[in-house]
């Protein structure tokens, strides 16, 4: 009897043993991601480029001599013939202020060359700065001159920029006004300037109506 006691225990401690484990569920765990941005600045910048401005006032009174000023035309042009010589008016009817004007003796007409007239001035030794800048002139317009309507001279500047061969020309103006005339002509180039000049030319060169007579130019200033 004892021994059958024994073998019932054993046979339940046997059968204890070879019972499943309880199954382990893991735990899950939720990851929540983290997102880093990343943020890049580009910043613009306006340059502000100082015009060239470096010529200080000037008048040019033509009171003892001809200030330097010529007949020269710019070098892409061939010479211009309209205008046939000069010389200091000091005669106080034609001059506008001061004691002295420049006279030209012009022979305008619709020859090939004598369609115009330059007169310029050469600063390629100590170019100018004229951004910005008016180029003003005061012509006596004589009343035969004034009287070619049909077909008027005009009136305008020109710049020759350095280091170069091209002109840039003003606005022209028609000479039709009897009297003293004062021209203005805006300059809008900004750059060295190695000549600056007046040109006087017929509106339609080919049929230029003939001018024979003086004009006279005082006080070029810009």
């Amino acid at each position: 009897m004892k021994y059958i006691f024994y073998a019932l225990i054993l046979s339940i401690v046997i059968i204890s043993c070879n019972k499943n484990p309880e199954q382990i569920t893991p735990s899950t765990s939720t990851m929540t991601p983290t997102i880093t941005a990343t943020f890049t600045i580009t910043a613009t910048v306006t340059l502000t480029r100082t015009p060239f401005e470096t010529s200080t006032p000037v008048v040019y009174r033509f009171e003892t001599g001809n200030n330097g000023w010529t007949f020269k035309t710019p070098d892409i042009y061939p010479q211009s013939a309209g205008f046939i010589d000069w010389y200091i008016n000091t005669e106080t009817v034609y001059i506008y202020s001061g004691l002295g004007s420049l006279g030209i003796n012009c022979l305008l007409q619709a020859e090939p060359m004598a369609r115009r007239g330059d007169l310029s001035i050469d600063l390629s030794s100590s170019p100018a700065g004229m951004f910005g800048k008016t180029i003003m002139a005061r012509v006596l317009v004589t009343p035969e001159l004034a009287s070619l309507v049909s077909n008027p001279y005009q009136i305008m500047s020109f710049i020759v920029p350095d280091q170069s061969s091209s002109v840039i020309f003003g606005t022209p103006i028609s000479m039709t006004t009897t009297g003293w005339n004062e021209f203005v002509f805006s300059v809008d180039y900004d750059g060295p300037v190695k000549m600056v000049g007046i040109r006087i030319k017929s509106k339609d060169g080919a049929s230029a109506l003939k001018y024979e007579g003086p004009v006279f130019i005082d006080e070029i200033n810009w």
